[in-house]
């Protein structure tokens, strides 16, 4: 789109383009859509080549393409989650049980378990403390305060929950 002056609206306000762009690119990668976050930052990238001097959200760029590139490494050959087991993964980082989640869910003991296997093969986990951490560490959940202090030997629950 075009101002009146002729620039687009990406040159007009580079920095909240930029930052509006990161947030999509969050947004991609919690649905484990990493092409779509990748364009995104592309996006991101070419406005900061036009406009250098962009304060703190040029830093978050730089820090998005480090967690963008981990993301691809960790996500190669796997397959994406489905939404249903993103509904679940936002809930297993919490004291509920399988059963509880389900019950929150809607959906049945099984079910949770059903998914929460599924979560943890594509993230190469082998427990739930561990699915949690690898879905923080590309940027799937958000990390949980209660988990800053916490280590996976103090597992949050297991595969027979």
């Amino acid at each position: 789109m075009r101002s009146s002056h002729g620039r687009s609206r990406n040159q007009a306000i580079p920095w909240f383009s930029v930052d509006a762009l990161l947030e999509l690119a969050r947004a991609y990668l919690a649905i484990s859509d990493l092409a779509g976050a990748q364009q995104a930052v592309r996006e991101a990238e070419q406005i900061v080549r036009r406009r250098p001097a962009l304060g703190s959200v040029t830093d978050d760029l730089l820090a998005m393409r480090i967690r963008l590139e981990g993301a691809a490494t960790a996500l190669a050959g796997s397959s994406s989650l489905t939404t249903a087991e993103l509904r679940v993964m936002q809930l297993l980082p919490t004291y509920l049980s399988f059963q509880e989640i389900g019950d929150r869910l809607l959906v049945s003991r099984n079910t949770v378990k059903t998914h929460a296997m599924a979560i943890y093969g594509k993230l190469w986990a082998s427990s739930r403390g561990e699915a949690v951490e690898r879905a923080v560490e590309l940027g799937l959940l958000e990390p949980y305060p209660l988990l800053q202090d916490w280590h996976p030997a103090e597992d949050l629950g297991h595969a027979s929950d």
